[in-house]
């Protein structure tokens, strides 16, 4: 084997109970580019470690790869109760090996760190007019101790600093961090001189490291010293190849594109609206040109916040727009000279000084009334639109000229400059919106409804956005979705964007605008907020009148599941169930759950039919299919996903099903992954966060798992059952495509838990090629639940 190859860092943390080794590096195999497989000896035995691929631009980039070979990258993660005499890492390709890096002696010792802290220092940028420096970077606990920061100067003295938390989903997209240490981003700014060393500590009870902040500064010196850092001789040896062929600039230029991952304010600024394409917009004439009204209350806004806010929208490349400021800023504050002067500027400015601060609500109930568009949008005071944001609308109402519409979205760190978490939506999703307000920004509704609806109200500060946007929906028969981040949410300290503890009152006013929501439509439920997610809501929906429920258990194959499977359903609060077992059952077993009135039907030996045939057989209102080796964990499972199917715009709900190692195998499935299908989050621990915290909220999907779904009866014969062409596997899948055509919505219920004691479903060969010729169309035509920005192999709900 020919390769290409660095092992940049081997890291033995030394904790109490056990050694937690960390190995990164990279290989391919030269010319082809293939990428080998890593393994791992620890004193001459294989072991079997976690081996992670991490997508490496900057190999790409020093080697001119195609993007095909992006994730030469990898992590390699294992723990040892023993000490490590010798380390050996090798590639394999292709069934030969080759010995990459071997430690052992004085040379493995000088890897083994007395600490559990790994951490990573992005840069240190030093404002020299303001005596400010600021570092970026992460840290995180392997002994999951609390990380606490500490700057010293020279001298050991302490400094005093402010610290930002920042999300980091760049690193747990690129697998570099675990979802439960996705605050692990740091942003720490404190007073500094030019001509005085400064040290960043970061430590828990336990363990320190001191980091010369020299080391990460972003001089051009920096930036050099970081590189040499980090690489080792291999690696250098070609940067300096690059440096040779390109020069001393480009080589700085590649050193600024990072060489960790490619982060997400990379992707955006790869992926935003170039000049050239502005310019064609600002040329370009709509068939349909309405006039777009953004509404803005003032409050004292910082002044630079408040102009880049207003030339955000002055740099539109459309341009019939008009922006509506209500200003209730105190007497005297420098913002009201900043508002009048813009608004003597450009005509399509408006403002009204109000003689008092209304409060929230009131303050742009005021700027409404200044609307004459015909189309009306909310905007917050210290945010940014991007500049084709009104273009993009105007192009999406030329065939149909929705009543709402609504963009992704990201934040801007104020402290770094740097776009990060950025917010990729579906398509409109109510289930989802029920459970939190994942619509928020750039939210456009005709000016009609906005104003019928009588705008914002005063006991819902905090959340009037999302209450306005429930009364909007209700009048609505058409929400469009831009799938694009074309609205920049600030960070700074005393937003809730950074500091989710400085507005608490928002998450009351949110519950109690989905619960005035669902008072309103008829819907009879208790929102109850979810403690460890600020803005995170669970809705327990009412179930009138006590329908049947007919339990439908198909596909025995252990007598010893089937019990475990009875068991969990005589538990259910929920108990109005017949049951109806396609197969064999021993009468003893029958006898033993009495109680669920066990009614046996011989199986055709399809599961398909066999569920078709259970479904004519029973006489509930709502068929629960149940395959047989599935246990209900929750004893309000049914009852959980019963009151959601009861709503009369929903079609089937399923819950969230764990397996072996307590990981996850449904939570939802996303259509044309692969060009196919795929359960999201499958294989990832059950109590992950996943993206948006996707697997802990109620939400919907294209389709649900037909493990464990219920369904109306009513829907289930209009549909025409499950389609019998298939053998084994995709029915469920394709069943729920055909409700989804039908216009109802299916919900995955994340507090609906069940345990499967079956390993992974392989899918059936004829069952995945007569799926795809039925359904191709959908498949192409993307994923409505999931977003254009995601990825469709490789890991789900991840952009790079």
């Amino acid at each position: 084997m020919d390769l290409e190859f660095n092992i940049d860092s081997v890291k033995i943390f030394n904790l109490k109970e056990k050694k937690h080794i960390v190995i990164n590096g990279w290989c391919i195999q030269k010319d082809t580019g293939e990428i080998p497989d890593i393994i791992v000896r620890v004193d001459n035995k294989i072991v079997e470690s976690d081996l992670i691929r991490i997508r490496r631009q900057d190999i790409v980039d020093l080697f001119k790869l195609g993007k095909d070979v992006a994730r030469n990258g990898f992590k390699i993660v294992y723990d040892t109760n023993s000490d490590v005499q010798e380390l050996e890492i090798n590639a394999v390709l292709n069934g030969q090996s080759k010995e990459l890096e071997t430690l052992a002696g004085a040379d493995l010792k000088k890897h083994i760190i007395n600490s559990s802290i790994e951490y990573y220092l992005d840069n240190a940028e030093l404002d020299r007019t303001a005596g400010r420096e600021t570092l970026t970077g992460w840290a995180i606990s392997y002994d999951n101790n609390e990380i606490k920061y500490q700057i010293v100067n020279g001298k050991n003295q302490d400094i005093d600093f402010d610290l930002r938390v920042v999300k980091r989903d760049d690193l747990i997209s690129n697998s570099i961090i675990d979802e439960k240490d996705a605050n692990c981003g740091f942003a720490i700014t404190f007073n500094a001189k030019t001509n005085e060393r400064y040290f960043l500590i970061i430590y828990t009870d336990e363990s320190n490291v001191k980091i010369n902040v020299d080391l990460v500064s972003n001089t051009a010196l920096g930036k050099i010293k970081r590189f040499f850092n980090i690489f080792s001789p291999q690696t250098i040896n070609r940067a300096f190849d690059y440096f040779r062929r390109n020069g001393f600039k480009a080589f700085i230029k590649r050193l600024n594109k990072g060489i960790i991952i490619t982060s997400y304010d990379t992707w955006f600024k790869q992926h935003r609206v170039t000049d050239e394409e502005l310019s064609l917009q600002r040329e370009y004439h709509f068939a349909y040109s309405p006039k777009i009204s953004i509404i803005v209350p003032t409050f004292n806004t910082p002044i630079e916040f408040l102009q880049e806010m207003i030339d955000s929208v002055r740099n539109q490349s459309y341009s019939n727009w008009e922006l509506c400021i209500a200003d209730g800023s105190s007497e005297g504050n420098p913002a009201i000279d900043v508002i009048k002067k813009c608004a003597e500027n450009d005509s399509r400015i408006k403002v009204i000084f109000l003689d008092k601060n209304y409060g929230i609500s009131g303050n742009t109930n005021k700027a409404l009334e200044l609307v004459t568009g015909e189309y009306t949008g909310l905007f917050d005071h210290d945010d940014l639109l991007e500049p084709n944001l009104l273009y993009e609308i105007v192009q999406s109402l030329q065939e149909n000229k929705h009543d709402i519409i609504y963009t992704d979205e990201d934040k801007l760190n104020n402290t770094t400059g740097l776009f990060i978490d950025p917010n990729f939506k579906p398509d409109y999703s109510p289930d989802l919106f029920l459970s939190h307000n994942y619509i928020t920004h750039f939210f456009t509704v005709k000016t009609s409804i906005i104003k019928e609806i009588g705008g914002f109200r005063d006991e819902y500060n905090g959340s009037q956005d999302y209450d306005l946007m429930f009364r909007c929906i209700e009048k609505s028969k058409s929400i469009h979705h831009i799938a694009k981040p074309l609205y920049h949410w600030r960070m700074h300290f005393a937003s809730t964007a950074e500091n989710p503890e400085s507005k608490m009152y928002c998450y009351v006013a949110g519950q109690k605008a989905i619960q005035d929501h669902l008072n309103r439509i008829g819907v009879k439920a208790k929102v109850e907020m979810i403690p460890e997610f600020w803005g995170m809501y669970h809705t327990k929906y009412s179930i009138d009148g006590n329908p049947l429920v007919s339990a439908i258990i198909t596909n025995v194959k252990k007598e010893a599941w089937l019990e475990k499977t009875l068991e969990s359903l005589l538990k259910e609060q929920y108990q109005n169930l017949e049951v109806i077992i396609a197969g064999k059952v021993k009468q003893n077993i029958i006898n033993k759950y009495k109680k669920l009135n066990i009614k046996v039907i011989p199986t055709s030996g399809s599961i398909v039919k066999d569920k078709n045939v259970c479904a004519k057989n029973a006489k509930g209102a709502y068929l629960f299919f149940l395959d047989a080796s599935i246990k209900l964990i929750n004893n309000d499972a049914i009852g959980e996903m019963l009151g959601i199917a009861t709503r009369k715009e929903v079609g089937c709900v399923s819950g969230k099903i764990s397996r072996k190692n307590k990981v996850l195998k449904h939570a939802g499935i996303i259509l044309g992954y692969d060009n196919f299908y795929k359960n999201a989050f499958i294989n990832e621990n059950e109590e992950t966060f996943g993206y948006m915290l996707r697997p802990r909220i109620n939400c919907n999907y294209s389709a649900v798992t037909g493990d464990m779904v219920i369904v109306s009866a009513s829907i289930f014969h209009e549909v025409g059952g499950y389609d019998e062409s298939f053998v084994s596997t995709c029915a469920d899948v394709d069943f729920c495509l055909e409700v989804r055509k039908k216009g109802y919505y299916n919900v995955y219920c994340a507090f609906a838990k069940a345990f499967d004691y079956t390993l992974q479903t392989k899918i059936n060969t004829h069952d995945r090629k007569y799926f795809l010729e039925k359904n191709q169309a959908l498949v192409e035509s993307g994923d409505p639940f999931y977003n254009a920005n995601f990825l469709l192999s490789n890991r789900e709900f991840a952009y790079v």
